[in-house]
């Protein structure tokens, strides 16, 4: 009956390992899109600044490094 139950434990703490792993690719993927979404953004950003109409106002080069 003891190795029943640690053989019982064993099994529990390998689907906790796996479930651990499962979230933690997940979560990696969701912050992924939101970096890509961020950066997606401030390229949509640079590019309305730089198309924008300013006939009275002085143009500046934004030095962007990425």
């Amino acid at each position: 009956m003891a190795g029943i139950a640690s053989m019982g434990g064993v099994g529990a703490g390998l689907s906790q390992a796996q479930f651990q792993l499962q979230y933690q690719v997940q979560v990696l993927k969701e912050q992924q899109q939101v970096a890509e979404s961020l950066g997606n953004a401030a390229l949509e950003l640079i590019r309305a600044v730089m198309s924008a109409p300013d006939r009275d106002t002085v143009r500046h080069d934004l030095d962007v490094t990425a």
